[in-house]
């Protein structure tokens, strides 16, 4: 009942504010009309009731004490609080330096796909080496490291050969750091537990078969004067791949099984002599 008389007094009080009399009211429920003639007659003289306006000067001292206390807020909060709250970021100047590191980000994402295909020579090949260098250095793990260094290893393969079609000339620095990042690869993964290593050795033997494939294919494409430099080559992957097969075949692995054979690093090229054997590694 208590809930009812609440909603019907609310309603009385809607109406009185529509223009209705207090009798039109209780006559809707004149069975009420005791308990809500005070009420309504109550509320009738609260609406009289004349709004206060405060002074303008208390209204100013007030404001202005509210501005103290909010500076005196601010000077305790810290630094970087104060930064963002204060709207550091949409000052002018500092929205104009971060569009301006959008846009070097932008210009420096451009530079990086453009020298994805750069070769020696071109100015934007050195750009292509500084990402590469980056990436190594942001790379953690000894086994990225040691695959990375095999996707190095192949991208100055694809270097070696548009570089031979393009010029008929056969690179041999290019040449020597693809052997360079494929015996780092080893190297790299020195660190790692057993069963990943015989992993990247497995994925590196395959990677310097597919290297030695491609260096004989292309021997017979560079002038005479070179063969032999690819023919050196050619013996160095065919002694890696006997090294890393011992490797991934070893049962019970020792110390300094992980270790390149005699013969297998770039230092060896000078002294191999191609090998008579030309079974498939």
């Amino acid at each position: 009942m208590e809930k009812d008389m609440e909603t019907i007094l609310d309603w009385c009080l809607d109406q009185m504010r529509r223009g209705k009399k207090i009798e039109d009211c209780l006559e809707s429920y004149s069975q009420l009309a005791g308990e809500l003639r005070p009420l309504l007659l109550l509320a009738k003289d609260i609406e009289g009731i004349p709004t206060p306006e405060p002074r303008k000067e208390a209204l100013n001292l007030a404001l202005m004490r509210v501005g103290e206390a909010i500076s005196t807020a601010r000077r305790r909060r810290p630094f970087f609080q104060r930064i963002f709250l204060h709207g550091f970021l949409v000052r002018p100047a500092v929205a104009g330096a971060l569009s301006l590191a959008l846009i070097l980000v932008f210009i420096g994402w451009a530079v990086g796909m453009l020298s994805a295909d750069s070769l020696p020579g071109d100015w934007l090949y050195a750009v292509k080496k500084a990402g590469e260098g980056m990436k190594y250095t942001l790379t953690r793990s000894a086994d990225a490291k040691a695959e990375l260094r095999m996707e190095f290893s192949g991208e100055r393969l694809d270097e070696l050969i548009r570089t031979v079609e393009e010029s008929g000339a056969l690179d041999k620095t290019l040449l020597q750091n693809l052997l360079n990042e494929a015996e780092l690869a080893l190297d790299e993964a020195q660190p790692v537990k057993e069963d990943t290593f015989t992993l990247i050795a497995a994925k590196l033997n395959h990677f310097t078969a597919c290297q030695k494939a491609v260096l004989e294919q292309l021997k017979p494409r560079v002038p005479s004067g070179d063969r032999s430099e690819i023919d050196k080559a050619i013996e160095l992957c065919r002694r890696r791949c006997r090294c890393l097969k011992r490797m991934i075949e070893r049962k019970e692995p020792g110390d300094g099984d992980r270790e390149w054979d005699s013969g297998c690093r770039c230092r060896d090229m000078c002294r191999n002599e191609p090998s008579r054997d030309d079974s498939p590694e």
